[in-house]
């Protein structure tokens, strides 16, 4: 196996053509997505160990989602059962997918302890309504702007670590160490698509954030984009 150095404006070549598979089934792609929102509100749901629990089995949905992009373009149809995919690879290899999660809630935890711990507010004052209070929001980072954007630059690395282990366990039964070393090596060797993939990404969150059918076509493409990254980056 290969890791190719791809140049920067790859990473919109990904987006395009995971748009083009999400065209070509989008109500089973949208019935898919409908499916992992739903599975992982009940899940998360569930008193003490949900949060935990929904964060160990993400990697194994985005294997099935890699599993379903595999189907698609063999000519099946994409099924909410891809969902669940992952679980019909083997005991070893589901056992590597929780492992994955199991890792990435560990980093996330402490990196956002390690963001507390500088100054960043852990919860933020709501309105009556519920809801984020602004004013109160933005009281209490006057001054401390510059921990979103580490907090940006952190999450973008441990998503460099972890993005392409779902596909690489999906595709290529290895251990979980040797998953998250191709993930990253991939990672560094391919960081300004990444970084550019990433600013895309979030960018184009921030917009579809502003209608709900913005927002249910946003999360196939990052999906899809999971498995169209790794088809450009990894090579026999």
């Amino acid at each position: 196996m290969q890791v190719i150095d791809t140049p920067a404006l790859s990473s919109t070549r990904w987006i395009k053509a995971a748009f083009q598979l999400l065209r070509q089934q989008p109500i089973a792609w949208l019935g898919l997505m409908a499916a992992w929102l739903l599975v992982s509100f009940f899940i998360m749901i569930v008193p003490f160990i949900g949060l935990s629990t929904m964060h160990l089995l993400q990697p194994a949905f985005f294997a099935g989602f890699m599993l379903a992009c595999r189907d698609q373009e063999a000519g099946k149809p994409v099924r909410p059962a891809h969902l669940f995919a992952a679980f019909h690879l083997g005991h070893r290899t589901i056992r590597s997918l929780l492992m994955i999660g199991a890792v990435g809630l560990l980093i996330g935890t402490l990196m956002g302890l390690a963001l507390a711990g500088i100054g960043m507010p852990l919860e933020f004052a709501r309105d009556p309504n519920g809801l984020p209070d602004l004013q109160a929001i933005n009281a209490a980072m006057k001054g401390k702007e510059w921990l979103v954007i580490l907090g940006f630059f952190l999450t973008l690395l441990q998503m460099g670590i972890f993005w392409f282990a779902p596909p690489l366990l999906a595709f290529k039964p290895m251990p979980p160490s040797h998953a998250l070393r191709w993930s990253f090596f991939a990672f560094l060797s391919n960081f300004m698509p990444m970084i550019l993939f990433a600013v895309m990404m979030l960018g184009s969150f921030f917009l579809a954030a502003f209608s709900l059918i913005g927002l249910i076509l946003w999360m196939p493409i990052l999906a899809i984009s999971n498995y169209t990254s790794y088809q450009t980056v990894f090579r026999e």
